[in-house]
């Protein structure tokens, strides 16, 4: 009753052209060079991945191969006018890859897909941003819903802001604090402390 079983039953018998997609995602994000399916059971699947010249099977690799590959098998395989709901798919997702699922998400939304992305990833939002002002993502095909949690006044709480992005890949608001990674905030007072010493 697992979701991966019938994604791989499909990537199986999926056209050539899809399993060529497979396989250039998964190249994209180092899970490997191939995949194979293998059948071992009624209704059993056993998953690999060509890494180094060498097959391993995914319950083998780690968690973030595991989370990867159900979703590059989805995102390949749909047709044109799905709406795709992803919960933080850049869980325990090195950030280089974090940034990758931006391209992913770019180019399934050039196919038609409309993506609702639940994130907690500065990288994944920050490239996007890049691939808009790389003209790769057109400036009203992405924007950015921002949910500050932090309670007002009155007591409220949850208010969700609008972002855009424009062609130069500026968002058309601040986040506010808490949410972008404090490494740049770190290591522009490092640079000044470094002057000053």
């Amino acid at each position: 009753d697992d979701a991966l079983t019938p994604l791989l039953r499909q990537y199986q018998d999926a056209h050539p052209a899809v399993r060529e997609k497979v396989e250039e995602w998964i190249d994209v994000f180092h899970l490997g060079s191939e995949l194979r399916v293998e059948s071992i059971a009624s209704g059993l699947c056993a998953p690999s991945l060509k890494q180094d010249g060498d097959w391993r099977y995914l319950a083998d690799l780690g968690s973030g191969t595991a989370q990867l590959l159900p979703l590059i098998l989805r995102l390949a395989a749909e047709g044109s006018t799905d709406v795709l709901l992803l919960e933080e798919p850049e869980s325990n997702l090195h950030p280089e890859l974090q940034s990758r699922l931006a391209d992913l998400l770019v180019e399934v939304i050039g196919k038609g897909h409309q993506v609702l992305v639940e994130t907690h990833s500065e990288h994944l939002v920050r490239r996007l941003q890049y691939l808009v002002a790389q003209r790769k993502c057109e400036s009203n095909h992405a924007s950015v819903l921002y949910i500050d949690a932090r309670k007002d006044a009155e007591g409220d709480t949850s208010q969700v802001r609008s972002l855009s992005i424009d062609g130069k890949g500026q968002l058309s608001g601040s986040f506010g604090g808490e949410f972008f990674d404090d490494a740049t905030d770190l290591m522009a007072q490092l640079f000044r402390y470094g002057g000053k010493n």
